[in-house]
């Protein structure tokens, strides 16, 4: 015990640099996990259309999806090369040719993965630019590292609607008759393919 002492004693640099050493990469680790698992942190929005009427749309729901099978197979300590071959190709991969261990193992995590659910959480449709959304991640597996947690978006970027008269909208339509005499029909035409598009009707 003495010569212990007498150890930590000469080497006090030493050994305050092994134990700070040993705290920053613990620090380390637990951010790396914190940040692995916090899906939320990681989803990205977009909005769509016009002010008053936008849509909002997860944009990277497909490479969140990827990136939380990639975490749950190395979970699983399943070949980085496979992985990487399921995550890319999930419907082309020969499952056949893996252990009957690795099938197992791989059909569980992805079945786990049904367990969490990727949304909105209210108001996603009809939205005015300064609108907020929330985006919800819920994980009911507790096998699963992912934790729960939601994120607010500022509604930006929709187009700004402009009020135009009737007059100026029917002055850009044709009226076309078709067919023959009792059996026609009225057709619409318009160099403004938004008009065709919208909801006028004869």
């Amino acid at each position: 015990m003495d010569k212990f002492k007498t150890f930590i004693t000469q080497n006090k640099k030493l050994v305050y640099g092994v134990i700070a050493i040993i705290i920053i990469a613990a620090g380390a680790k637990i951010g790396y996990d914190y940040h692995s698992n916090n899906i939320i942190s990681r989803i990205e929005v977009k909005f769509y259309g016009y002010n008053g009427h936008g849509d909002a749309v997860i944009s990277n729901a497909e490479s969140v999806n990827k990136y939380m099978t990639r975490r749950v197979l190395q979970k699983d300590h399943i070949k980085k090369d496979v992985i990487n071959k399921i995550v890319s190709h999930p419907d082309a991969f020969d499952y056949s040719m893996l252990s009957s261990e690795d099938q197992y193992k791989i059909q569980s995590s992805i079945e786990d993965l049904s367990s969490t659910r990727l949304e909105f959480k209210g108001k996603s449709t009809e939205l005015k630019n300064g609108d907020k959304v929330t985006v919800m991640f819920k994980n009911s597996n507790s096998e699963l590292p992912f934790r729960d947690g939601k994120k607010k978006f500022t509604v930006k970027g929709l187009k700004k609607t402009t009020k135009v008269s009737s007059n100026k909208i029917f002055n850009q339509l044709k009226i076309k008759a078709l067919g023959i005499n009792g059996k026609g029909q009225i057709a619409l035409s318009s160099k403004n393919s938004d008009l065709i598009n919208s909801n006028i009707k004869v």
